[in-house]
């Protein structure tokens, strides 16, 4: 969730607006505390709180998959943008709102066959080692379809599976 959200900031060249962590990380911890919440500006309980002084981000353990999301994208995006005070959070929810469907496609793409792409990493140390010299794999070049000709966005996809 927060990679994607990140990924989808930092393609619009929105960078982190607080001093990064060791390793340039924003460490994100699930709590059941509510009073490190604290409440909300219309004086509800928080779910999520989003620290530029320290990189972190704090989110509610108690809400569902769809709240969970959408508290994610909403804390990135305190992270990545200063707003102005008076504004921080319409500003805020409303570019949740509008990026969200983006967030979740990349998202959706990023987890499906997590566990084969990791495999794949895998086997580079194990069974991708070449025989012989080494040389271009030729599968790669394996081309893929677009459609949309002649716009400035086109949409890809392998013409075969390798």
């Amino acid at each position: 969730m927060f990679h994607a959200t990140a990924s989808i900031l930092e393609l619009h060249k929105k960078k982190p607006k607080m001093p990064m962590g060791k390793d340039n990380e924003i460490l994100v911890k699930v709590t059941k505390n509510k009073k490190l919440l604290g409440k909300t500006k219309n004086g509800k309980q928080a779910v999520g709180k989003a620290s530029r002084k320290y990189p972190i981000i704090h989110i509610a353990s108690w809400q569902d998959f769809n709240g969970t999301f959408t508290t994610a994208i909403h804390e990135t995006i305190h992270i990545f943008n200063d707003f102005p005070p008076d504004k921080v959070e319409k500003l805020t929810s409303t570019l949740t709102a509008k990026l969200k469907l983006s967030i979740t496609n990349l998202y959706n793409n990023m987890i499906e066959c997590f566990y084969q792409r990791a495999a794949f990493f895998a086997h580079t140390k194990i069974s991708y080692e070449p025989k012989g010299k080494d040389f271009y794999d030729p599968s790669q070049w394996i081309p893929i379809e677009c459609s949309d000709y002649g716009r400035k966005y086109r949409k890809a996809k392998l013409t075969t599976n390798p």
